[in-house]
């Protein structure tokens, strides 16, 4: 069943698909991840596609597989003979690099997307040397004490951020049974509460019927609701976040997600997603792995409305996939622990101004001064991502009325008519999904509270920040006739 899941790209044969490059454009090391490859006629081709390493400074570290191919007697004898000759690189400051988790995986290789960049990957692939080399490489590493992740399941050690431009892409379609396993899936995430609520009454039928055995989970559940837990730093269950079935949405939704710049983990950010979307289908991008193979080290928090915390099971979906209350003391408790905060700041109000049939997208922004502030008095940079294509994901009924705005003045809970295929959640079959990560925007850290002087010019360099990011992707991701208004 594994040609299943294989995907491939229009015109592929049985080649290997390297879906996966990263550039450091300062020393010109590259990695080269191999995402989708076929067996070919020998082992010594084999170990030749699995992963390439270049060098090209020799105090770089060394980069070595965690999965080595099977290799042949002869690659085995010329790599003793070159460590006798005393010709491998000193892995000492080696660095074990995990492959991509998904095997459908492509990073952009510059700006100007001439593809000069890959063609000197391409170079690299023919000039990585022996397979012996690269068996030796992962020995040495070893031996230095380098923690590996093929052994423990989870490497310990963070990896150090990739320089340069990356980005990850889902677009390219995934073979028809796995699109069908994909759309399944996907189908069952977006429709949680219905499904759900649809659990709840079958217990209550089956407690009309003699059956007292729903009582036993009600009971198991009922003391947990009240434990604030939103409010206490949240609940995430990394091995709920980082499955593998969130691959599924990603593809369902073609997601692109793309990076400018590096990170640095020692640092804290505010991350600020625009726009909000009606079901904030952008959040799909953090989840699979996908945003610690973009930012390593970078771990965050993510503010959430307060009415998604009275829900079940919003509840503890919500706080299992990390998030917690978007009060002003849950913000500061996440931060003070050391993390950096993820938030959208147009909040529910952008859900009114999501409108698929017009070329303007209006982002709730000159109202939202609580983030600036928190980011002066914490000396957080704040960082713009901006979502393309979310909005063209769903039809929606009319504008929002009277009684909707006051349902979210009053209440906090958007009320907006919308549907997506066949009058379900499921999205459009057109829609494609992407996100860019924007340049941090470096703020004073300002004791005390802020002046709203001070607020307001920040708040409008952040504006004029999220205009540019839209501008600088927008010949890639947007339609022509596409703009950003800020209210």
């Amino acid at each position: 069943m594994a040609h299943l899941f294989r995907r491939r790209s229009k015109g592929e044969g049985n080649s290997t698909s390297s879906r996966c490059l990263s550039l450091s454009e300062g020393n010109k090391a590259m990695l080269i991840l191999s995402s989708e490859i076929e067996p070919p006629a020998s082992a010594t081709s084999k170990a030749a596609t699995s992963g390439i390493k270049e060098i090209g400074d020799p105090s770089l570290p060394t980069v070595a597989l965690l999965s080595l191919p099977s290799i042949s007697k002869a690659d085995k004898n010329s790599a003793t003979a070159a460590v006798a000759a005393g010709t491998l690189e000193d892995a000492a400051a080696g660095a074990l690099t995990a492959p991509f988790a998904d095997r459908s995986v492509k990073k952009q290789y510059g700006q100007d997307g001439d593809g000069a960049q890959c063609k000197e990957a391409e170079g690299g692939r023919k000039r990585s040397g022996s397979v012996g080399n690269l068996l030796l490489s992962s020995m040495t590493s070893f031996s230095k004490g380098t923690s590996l992740s093929f052994l423990t399941g989870e490497d310990k050690t963070p990896s150090p951020p990739e320089t340069g431009p990356a980005g990850i892409d889902f677009s390219t379609p995934a073979h028809p049974t796995m699109q069908f396993v994909d759309f399944i899936i996907t189908f069952l995430l977006v429709h949680y509460i219905q499904v759900f609520y649809s659990l709840v009454f079958l217990f209550i039928y089956l407690v009309k019927h003699g059956h007292r055995w729903p009582y036993f989970l009600a009971a198991i559940y009922a003391p947990s609701y009240f434990i604030p837990l939103q409010r206490l730093g949240g609940w995430p269950f990394k091995g709920f976040m980082r499955r593998p079935f969130w691959r599924c949405v990603q593809r369902t939704l073609a997601l692109q997600v793309e990076r400018e710049v590096e990170l640095s983990p020692d640092e804290q950010y505010i991350f600020g997603w625009h726009p909000h979307g009606i079901l904030l289908l952008s959040r799909f991008a953090i989840y699979g792995g996908l945003w610690e193979k973009l930012f390593p080290g970078i771990h965050f928090k993510t503010l959430a409305a307060s009415p998604l915390f009275w829900i079940p099971p919003i509840r503890e979906v919500s706080i299992l996939l990390g998030g917690v209350d978007a009060g002003r003391a849950s913000a500061a408790r996440a931060l003070t622990d050391g993390y950096s905060v993820s938030l959208y700041p147009g909040g529910s109000k952008e859900i009114y101004t999501t409108d698929p049939y017009t070329p303007e997208t209006t982002l709730v922004l000159k109202i939202r001064k609580g983030f600036i502030r928190m980011a002066l008095r914490y000396g957080c940079a704040l960082v713009p991502v901006y979502t393309f294509g979310e909005k063209y994901a769903y039809h929606r009924l009319g504008q929002a009325t009277g009684f909707a705005r006051w349902l979210l003045a009053v209440l906090k809970v958007p009320f907006l008519i919308f549907w997506g295929r066949w009058g379900t959640f499921m999205p459009l079959k057109e829609t494609q999904v992407s996100v860019v990560v924007g340049t941090p925007l470096r703020v004073p850290k300002i004791e005390g509270e802020p002046s709203p002087e001070v607020v307001e010019e920040w708040l409008q360099k952040y504006c004029d920040e999220v205009q540019a990011l839209f501008r600088r992707h927008k010949h890639k991701y947007a339609k022509p006739e596409e703009f950003v208004a800020i209210s």
